[in-house]
């Protein structure tokens, strides 16, 4: 058994539970009322962007080559996450600044 395997295991109520959890099943139907959808990428997105500024202080902070990894992981998430996301937001009517 992998380590993996062991740690899931180890969390299986926990996981079960995210997939009972309303908001889930909602989004999943297709019968999450719009203003939670857009309440959620919003908070999402903002979360997208505090990641890719604690990846750049990993980096600043690091040796060559964790800051190398830490850079390339923000970038190549965020080349095509961001975009999504902003598409998405202006599809929704929404301002990148809410």
């Amino acid at each position: 058994m992998s380590l993996t395997d062991i740690l899931r295991r180890s969390v299986d109520d926990i996981w079960s539970k995210i997939f009972r959890h309303p908001f889930v099943i909602e989004l999943y139907r297709g019968s999450l009322p719009i203003n939670k959808f857009r309440f959620y990428i919003i908070q999402d997105y903002n979360y997208l962007v505090t990641i890719y500024k604690c990846l750049s202080l990993i980096a600043a902070k690091s040796d060559p080559d964790i800051a190398e990894k830490a850079l390339e992981i923000a970038y190549i998430d965020a080349s095509t996450e961001m975009m999504n996301y902003r598409e998405l937001i202006n599809r929704l009517g929404l301002s990148m600044d809410e």
